[in-house]
């Protein structure tokens, strides 16, 4: 076999980075774009449901009045203490002058991109090149399309994207086994169940991690122990500072039944029935056929694990704790929220299992026939997501924008006439709040007027002001309308960077190169 020379050699790891980092860009453009496009087409700034409370309430108001603590910042609402949603929140009050839901579901966007980017960097470096393009089109394809559409279309969201991002992060810096690093990972998973409750579990996963090391002979020692009981130790913490809600009792699974049939639901998504319209189908009784199938490379590569452990630095370890996290997730989701288990939201949770059992396909699948199994496996995977594209996220989409117009007019009318239209209380989600007394209550409140978003402003007489001014701060406006008219745009540019990174990463390839 001729050697190779160690400068060809450099050129062409030169020429792969480079090829991956074009593919990254194309990623965030692309998904950006589409982003944008959608949030200009169904975005609406009024405001919907828990912002009322958790933001223009808790926050906007005690922050008018210059109250502000750090106490409330830390106030649950609900479950959970979404204290990086109150940050973003405050700082973008503060730069815009009003209150812009839009504004903040557009950050909300970056942010998930930021996920995306963040899987590509540290897993796409031991992927050869046509791996690597298909993990880019599989992640561009779940993070882009909104198959979470109320995640997107919410500004409040900023807690789901939050707690996806850190939380990975932190699971990636806790497994290093440096301390420094492990500080930084116990600091980003902190932030994670600052976040979200779910980034509790993060502990749980690394404690598992940790522990499986020491059985297995991978670490040594009582450092893995300790590491473990402190990570258990961080979960206990987090979860004796979660609230517990009596009301929501009874959304959660009250036999083993009903906590399989929403765990099932949540782990096979989107190889399900509905996502083709099959709801009546005998194939809907059969929900573990999917969920074995989508499941089955993350099964396969913990049983290799146990039976040939790789290096405690290997990144399989940081992908298997990807996957228990996911998992526990799920069954917290299944166990809490059973009969709300089918809910938009839980579907970006849903999406990053896709992607980790894919990286765990990759990770598994060898030899020649490697491709047919990935093409195979992604097939399946596809199929289930345009089967959601066309049967179920339009419908989503298109109602919850014509929901948010009426509700718009609604609260328009409050504020120009002191009074909701005859009968919007009494139909359902015709006002962005469940209470049309306390959504009153607030609209009447001159501290709320005072940072209500630019499409309510409007409505607001100027003699409903005792010094008879109208608020018109929306400093940032500019930006906002710019970034949702760009997105059209992006994604053209995006989609065609991305073509014509795949053709020159395909040409530059040679046989035996990766």
């Amino acid at each position: 076999m001729k050697p190779v020379d160690p400068s060809q050699a450099d050129r062409l790891l030169a020429r792969l980075a480079a090829s991956r980092a074009a593919l990254i860009g194309a990623f965030v453009l692309t998904a950006f774009g589409v982003k944008l496009w959608l949030l200009a087409s169904y975005a609406n700034a009024t405001p919907f449901w828990d912002e009322w409370d958790a933001i223009a309430a808790n926050t906007f108001v005690p922050y008018v009045d210059s109250k502000l603590s750090l106490q409330q910042m830390f106030v649950a609402q609900n479950e959970h203490r979404m204290v990086t949603m109150h940050l973003l929140s405050l700082a973008l009050l503060a730069a815009n002058g009003l209150w812009d839901p839009v504004l903040q579901m557009i950050v909300n966007a970056g942010i998930h991109i930021g996920l995306g980017v963040f899987i590509l960097t540290v897993f796409g470096r031991q992927l050869d090149r046509a791996s690597f393009a298909m993990l880019t089109l599989l992640v561009l394809a779940v993070i882009a399309a909104p198959f979470a559409s109320e995640s997107l279309l919410f500004s409040i969201q900023t807690a789901f994207y939050c707690v996806e991002l850190l939380g990975c992060a932190a699971l990636y810096w806790l497994l290093k086994g440096q301390p420094r690093a492990q500080l930084l990972g116990v600091a980003l998973a902190s932030a994670a169940f600052l976040s979200l409750s779910a980034g509790a579990l993060v502990f749980v996963a690394a404690a598992a991690i940790a522990m499986a090391r020491r059985i297995l002979g991978v670490d040594r020692g009582a450092r893995p122990w300790l590491f473990a009981i402190l990570m258990l130790v961080g979960c206990a913490l987090c979860i004796a500072v979660t609230p517990t809600i009596q009301a929501h009792k009874i959304h959660a699974a009250h036999s083993v039944d009903e906590f399989l049939s929403a765990l099932f639901g949540l782990l096979g998504w989107p190889v399900r029935p509905d996502a083709f319209g099959w709801e009546e189908s005998p194939l809907a009784a059969l929900p573990i056929f999917g969920v074995l199938a989508l499941n089955g490379p993350t099964i396969a590569l913990a049983i290799r694990m146990l039976r040939k452990p790789p290096p405690a630095q290997d990144l399989r370890w940081t992908l298997l704790a990807f996957a228990i996290w996911t998992v526990l997730i799920l069954a917290a989701i299944a166990y809490g929220r059973a009969g709300l288990a089918g809910s938009i939201r839980y579907r970006d949770f849903c999406a990053l299992n896709v992607v980790t059992n894919f990286l765990c396909l990759i990770s598994v699948v060898e030899g020649s026939g490697r491709r047919i199994l990935q093409f195979g496996w992604l097939g399946l995977i596809a199929c289930g997501l345009i089967g959601q594209a066309m049967h179920i996220f339009p419908g989503e989409l298109q109602a919850r924008y014509q929901t948010s117009l009426q509700q718009e007019q609604n609260v328009k009318a409050f504020l120009a006439e002191g009074k909701f239209p005859s009968g919007a209380g009494a139909q359902r989600l015709s006002l962005p709040y469940p209470s049309a007394k306390r959504l009153a209550g607030l609209l009447s409140d001159e501290r709320v007027r005072s940072f209500l978003p630019s499409n309510l402003q409007a409505a607001i007489a100027a003699h409903h002001r005792p010094d008879g001014s109208l608020t018109v701060d929306d400093r940032l406006g500019w930006l906002r309308s710019g970034l949702l008219a760009a997105g059209p745009y992006l994604t053209a540019a995006g989609a065609l960077s991305m073509l014509f990174a795949l053709l020159a990463g395909w040409r530059g390839r040679r046989p035996g190169t990766p």
